[in-house]
């Protein structure tokens, strides 16, 4: 799913911090080809035994989706909840408003369906991520099923 991606390699707090980019591309039904750019912050926290993964995803349209951009901030906490843990998550997506706004209502739709699509695609993503953090030990002294 991911092509082109491109990880940036120095950061400070890089055991805490992750930035990359790349590029989404999807056939749609008449068969054009579209194309995405996301570019993605990650940071994540520890504090009392918790721990809370914030994302920052900027999406920049290419082709017929040019001039159609997405800002997007996900937030996952992860804590002890009665003897296993607990996952709160949040996801807000919003479009980038330009001086010139591309028209073409048809690319508009299939600018905003590839990039909900793309939110479902991350949510699943996310939750097995999540996992693998939790049984390989992300959360010490905390008990919990996977």
């Amino acid at each position: 799913r991911q092509i082109d991606r491109e990880v940036y390699e120095d950061l400070s707090d890089a055991g805490n911090t992750v930035a990359f980019k790349f590029r989404v591309k999807k056939t749609l039904a008449d068969g054009s080809t579209v194309s995405v750019l996301k570019r993605v912050l990650s940071r994540r926290f520890r504090d009392n035994n918790q721990v809370v993964i914030i994302w920052k995803i900027f999406s920049e349209g290419e082709g017929i989706f040019s001039g159609m951009d997405a800002n997007e901030t996900i937030w996952v906490r992860i804590r002890p909840y009665l003897g296993g843990v607990m996952k709160d998550a949040c996801s807000r997506q919003s479009p980038v408003q330009h001086v010139a706004i591309n028209t073409d209502v048809l690319a508009v739709k299939a600018f905003r369906t590839m990039m909900q699509d793309m939110v479902v695609e991350d949510a699943g993503e996310c939750a097995r991520l999540l996992r693998e953090f939790l049984r390989d030990g992300g959360l010490p002294n905390i008990e919990h099923e996977l």
